[in-house]
């Protein structure tokens, strides 16, 4: 191998370029620019993404809006499944409302685990067992994360209790 030389190449294989020639990522090439185009941000995406969930009896769902606690996402949707064929039927259906909204996860999940994981760039989906929850307790490390409303949510509490005060025993 030859020693460092500015001009040449230094490994096998490595081409230099100019700085010109490396793309720079900008606001309009960035991954939630471009998610943009679709007209769905990550907040939509994941209150879209919880209502799924909430669809298949998932449990204790929450969407964190954590943009200014991490770099590496925007919100994190934590869901509980209570066994592998609920986590399995949750994933797969996320994976399918994202496809009809334009959006694919780039990193999938297996079902094989009890805790599996859906990344979408400005959303990370994060479905487990309520003991798996407990114990890795995430939305500790996220405590000052604010918690998105999911209407979905509100409308069943408000309906529940509208309804519990109409019955009589």
């Amino acid at each position: 191998m030859a020693p460092f030389q500015e001009s040449g190449p230094v490994l096998d294989g490595f081409i230099p370029v100019d700085a010109e020639d490396i793309p720079v990522m900008t606001e309009s090439t960035s991954s939630s620019a471009g998610h943009a185009m679709h007209g769905m941000d990550g907040e939509d995406l994941g209150v879209e993404l919880a209502k799924v969930a909430y669809d298949v009896k998932g449990g204790d769902i929450r969407l964190l809006h954590v943009a200014d606690l991490v770099y590496w996402t925007s919100y994190l949707l934590m869901v509980s499944v209570f066994s592998r064929p609920q986590l399995q039927a949750v994933l797969v259906r996320m994976q399918r409302r994202g496809q009809d909204l334009g959006r694919n996860p780039s990193l999938g999940a297996s079902g094989k685990s009890a805790w599996e994981v859906l990344d979408y760039g400005d959303v990370v989906v994060h479905v487990m067992t309520p003991e798996q929850r407990d114990f890795y307790d995430l939305e500790s490390f996220y405590g000052a994360a604010e918690e998105v409303d999911l209407p979905f949510l509100k409308e069943e509490q408000k309906f529940g209790g509208d309804w519990m005060k109409t019955q009589t025993l």
